[in-house]
């Protein structure tokens, strides 16, 4: 634990650092006290104030005092750091965007996204880890982490610490009501099985009615969201020097129709007021800037009838057999998720202080969404963007399948030594695939982009030396090297694909002139892998 006064000529460092310390702060004795964070952001573990990185970390007393509940919380208290939850007309838990320091991927597709996140040292595929009551800690790092992390870390990563059973038997209820229906109830119990082997069982329900009323089917409600979330986790420890932790986590959600506005340009001239790149399209700006005005709640509604002939044209046989549906979707509007992870760390310590980490773990998550595109009872917005008027409804449908695999070795050096380093190899798999429909003025479901698929294997050697110059200047140097073969297309069409190679260094010095100061400079590089326009194979 660590006192403010000792911290008090830190504001440089603290700007340096991550601008801004979430930890919990509280009186002890008469003075006024910060928690300690252990960060692992370079897979090593260090203090949050002398990690030479720009993360901000939240414990997990942090995480339940400031209702931190999913990752779009963290948004109000890491500087540079935001969690989109709007992309291609939808909102809602549908496509998130990881956004650091303003680098946008400009697209909703989670195979392209610019960062990464990681439980317990395993890169997921998406940016949905489910209940935060799992986590001991979470750590959003800013900047390129590929010499450490690996593919997709271009502006940055989140590094996910789940809970590890204790040694001794507790347990925490926790019930929660608000407004709008809002119900979060959640439960966990931990404790010993056996003298080296402990358990840890989680769970938690959320359910949501949704806060805004919608102006195109009155006495109903957009935003209602539902989770159901259970975890296992098994400790082992046979010796002091050997630790195996095995994870198990399954969630469930089913959400409403989102909440979200469609404006076109017809309807409120002036407000689309520049065009940045020239353009025109529908008879004016295709931006919006300075401040959003207030358009009124007339806006905010959607269709959300499911009619006989939607049923029909959405979910029939004769739909899912002619396109070769990836898995059955919701049968109503909103959102269904189904999302499993399961993993398996292993630490052993040498004689000589030097460690042994083996890491695997698969993930896979699969999602639906059904929503009224055009946001209205009719759909003539849509004809009004075009210049006409159009009498019909748009929908749309998509459906995704994500899975993961990955598998890590590392070797690191003793934690006492001045020359410290570590080496390791890495393999990940992912099969992604992803359907899209839509119904246009009245018509049948067009497969707008048939079945995408995405299948890269990324294989990687790492390795990073340190070396305390003085006892108070140190100098690292860290390196990657990353084969990533890319395969993309589409079902029925023959694959695009290529293998991509990059070594992404990163050097940190840094300056510890006394206890809780440090400054340091960093040089990075990051690479994100080539892709293909497999939307031209259709």
């Amino acid at each position: 634990m660590k006192l403010i006064h000792k911290l008090t000529t830190l504001s440089l460092t603290i700007a340096m650092m991550s601008f801004a310390l979430p930890a919990n702060i509280y009186a002890q004795d008469g003075i006024l006290a910060i928690e300690e964070i252990i960060v692992t952001s370079r897979k090593r573990e260090e203090t949050l104030m002398e990690v030479p990185v720009t993360v901000t970390a939240f414990g997990s007393k942090a995480i339940e005092e400031m209702a931190l509940d999913e990752l779009p919380d963290f948004v109000n208290f890491t500087p540079g750091f935001h969690y989109s939850e709007h992309s291609v007309g939808k909102g809602g838990r549908f496509n998130r965007r990881l956004l650091f320091r303003g680098m946008n991927p400009r697209t909703d597709r989670q195979t392209r996204q610019g960062a990464t996140v990681f439980i317990d040292g395993a890169p997921i595929l998406g940016s949905e880890i489910g209940s935060t009551d799992n986590y001991e800690r979470i750590e959003i790092i800013k900047g390129p982490q590929s010499a450490y992390f690996g593919r997709s870390t271009f502006s940055g990563a989140i590094n996910a610490v789940t809970k590890t059973p204790g040694d001794e038997w507790k347990s925490r209820i926790s019930v929660e009501a608000g407004n709008f229906g809002t119900t979060d109830i959640s439960g966990q119990i931990e404790g010993p099985i056996s003298d080296t082997l402990s358990i840890r069982l989680s769970a938690r329900n959320y359910d949501t009615d949704g806060e805004f009323d919608n102006a195109s089917d009155p006495g109903t409600t957009l935003g209602a969201e539902s989770t159901s979330d259970v975890a296992l986790s098994l400790f082992a420890q046979p010796s002091d020097k050997l630790s195996v932790k095995l994870r198990l986590h399954s969630w469930v959600d089913d959400d409403g129709p989102s909440v979200g506005v469609f404006v076109a340009n017809p309807e409120h001239p002036g407000l689309f007021n520049c065009s940045p790149g020239g353009s025109t399209a529908g008879g004016g700006g295709m931006w919006l800037c300075g401040d959003v005005p207030f358009l009124g709640t007339s806006l905010v509604g959607m269709d959300t009838i499911l009619t006989p002939t939607l049923q029909s044209k959405y979910f029939s046989s004769a739909m899912i057999d002619s396109y070769d549906r990836v898995f059955q979707p919701k049968h109503s509007m909103g959102l269904e998720r189904h999302a499993q992870e399961a993993s398996l760390v292993i630490d052993y310590e040498m004689d000589n202080g030097m460690t042994l980490s083996v890491r695997t773990a698969a993930h896979k998550n699969e999602y639906s969404s059904f929503e009224d595109f055009d946001r209205r009872v009719t759909a003539g917005k849509l004809g009004n963007y075009l210049g006409f008027m159009a009498s019909a409804d748009t929908y749309n449908m998509t459906l995704t399948q994500n899975k993961d695999s990955s598998s890590e070795i590392r070797l690191t050096s003793a934690a006492d030594s001045r020359i410290n380093w570590m080496v390791g190899a890495s393999y990940t798999s992912i099969e992604a695939r992803l359907v899209g429909y839509s119904v246009l003025w009245g018509g049948s479901p067009n497969p707008n982009q048939s079945i995408s698929t995405f299948d890269p294997e990324t294989r990687a050697i790492f390795a990073s030396v340190g070396y305390d110059i003085s006892d108070t200047l140190s100098l690292s140097v860290e390196a990657r090297r990353q084969e990533d073969k890319v395969i993309e297309g589409t079902v029925g069409n023959t694959p695009l694909q290529n293998t991509f190679k990059s070594t992404t260094p990163r050097v940190i010095l840094d300056y510890k002139p006394r206890e809780g100061t440090t400054f340091y400079a960093i040089y990075a590089e990051g690479v994100n892998p080539g892709q293909f326009n497999a939307g031209l194979l259709n």
